[in-house]
């Protein structure tokens, strides 16, 4: 019984052994070559998508390794530019050398890229003229191999354009608005529309813009104003052979006559090209009325005398009339005195008297004249100090020996 178990599991053994033998002689061989190494890649494009004719502009690129554990050796390429650039010393690039050759071409040889990383360069290029700056870059070799992948890229070289400022009105009261205008244009060098163009416009002190009231105008971009005094235009599109305008308000808070200066300012760099523009503000404050000047006042009227019963004789302040009454008062007072009893009661010297008679009479006469002479220089003074009452004269006359009339209230 033993030897028949035995040779039962012998037997079993045996069969497992020819099964597995025959599995293995019917798999197939395993493919134990190395894996395909990728093919890099590269990809460029200038820095700025316009440039400003003398400026610099930057051609940058990258090769990249694709291969997570490849490293890729003996990586070169060719990059073809459509205008001279500028002479450098050949540089060191990923283990490998940039050099420029032949006037317009930069060419990498020998560069070293670990397994999934890149290799960036660049080569600097200067728009001479307004055109289109462009590169192409030839296959790429690596690991003594080409690879088909290539790059090309483009911008544009533009003249800067013009700008042009000016106020409207040109003169205001403090705290009224002027309108700025901003007038950017595109010189006619340029055979294409200017993009990212903008300006910037430094008010003086004195000047403010007013909230809100920015306008972008015909330019399109963006106005925004820096504190109250620097306005920033960018992003503005100039047609081709046209102009653009922007709006901004501004009024002025103090008076004086009040500058800007506005410069161009491209997206991509600054310019040169500027303007300026004056603005006259007026005071609001309305200068001081002078006071009038009196008008002269007439003189004052004489006292009108009291009313009296007895007629009384006014002199008029005509020369004409004063001089009449004068001469009537004289010719009364030389009436009087030859009335007079003074002279009347002179004797009378006979002739038989001899030249002794005809003294006294002619010394009498002339003492009657001087009495007579002295009542009328009175009655004259009188007469041009105030009127002369009738009653007065008369008094006078019919009083002997008195040479001025009494006084009266």
């Amino acid at each position: 019984m033993k030897r028949r178990i035995a040779a039962l599991s012998l037997s079993l053994t045996s069969i497992l052994c020819l099964a597995t033998a025959g599995v293995a002689l019917a798999s197939p061989p395993q493919d134990v070559r190395p894996a395909a190494v990728l093919q890099p890649t590269i990809t460029g494009s200038f820095s700025a998508g316009e440039l400003l004719t003398g400026g610099t502009v930057s051609a940058k690129f990258s090769i990249a390794n694709p291969n997570p554990a490849t490293v890729l050796t003996t990586v070169g390429v060719t990059v073809f530019f459509n205008v001279a650039i500028p002479t450098f010393s050949p540089k060191t690039v990923c283990g490998g050398t940039l050099t420029r050759t032949g006037g317009n071409m930069a060419v990498l040889a020998g560069a070293t890229i670990a397994a999934a990383s890149s290799c960036p360069f660049a080569i600097d290029v200067v728009g001479t003229s307004p055109l289109s700056l462009q590169f192409v870059t030839s296959s790429l070799t690596a690991n003594g191999a080409l690879a088909p992948s290539t790059a090309s890229g483009a911008t544009q070289v533009v003249d800067q354009p013009t700008i042009q400022v000016s106020f409207t009105p040109t003169s205001v009261v403090a705290g009224a608005k002027s309108t700025l205008k901003i007038t950017l244009t595109n010189p006619p060098t340029n055979s294409v529309a200017v993009n990212q163009a903008g300006a910037t416009i430094t008010l003086q002190s004195g000047l403010a813009v007013i909230n809100g009231t920015s306008s972008a105008g015909t330019c399109g971009g963006t106005v925004k104003t820096l504190a109250p005094s620097v306005i920033t235009i960018s992003g503005s599109t100039i047609p081709k052979g046209g102009s653009c305008t922007t709006a901004v308000f501004v009024t002025g808070t103090t008076s004086g006559l009040k500058s800007i200066a506005a410069k161009v300012h491209m997206d991509f760099g600054a310019g040169t090209n500027a303007s300026t523009a004056g603005l006259t503000v007026v005071d609001a404050t309305p200068a001081p009325t002078p006071a009038p000047t009196p008008a002269p006042t007439a003189a004052e009227p004489a006292p009108t005398p009291a009313p009296s019963d007895t007629p009384v004789a006014t002199v008029s302040e005509s020369p004409v009339a004063s001089a009449s009454a004068t001469a009537g008062v004289v010719a009364a007072a030389s009436a009087n005195a030859s009335a007079s009893p003074s002279l009347a009661a002179l004797p009378t010297m006979p002739a038989s008297g001899g030249g002794d008679g005809a003294v006294l009479l002619l010394l009498g006469i002339l003492i009657g004249a001087v009495l007579a002479l002295g009542s009328a220089a009175v009655a004259v003074l009188f007469v041009r100090r105030r009127p002369v009452p009738v009653a007065v004269a008369a008094a006078a006359a019919a009083t002997p020996g008195q040479t001025e009339p009494p006084a009266t209230n």
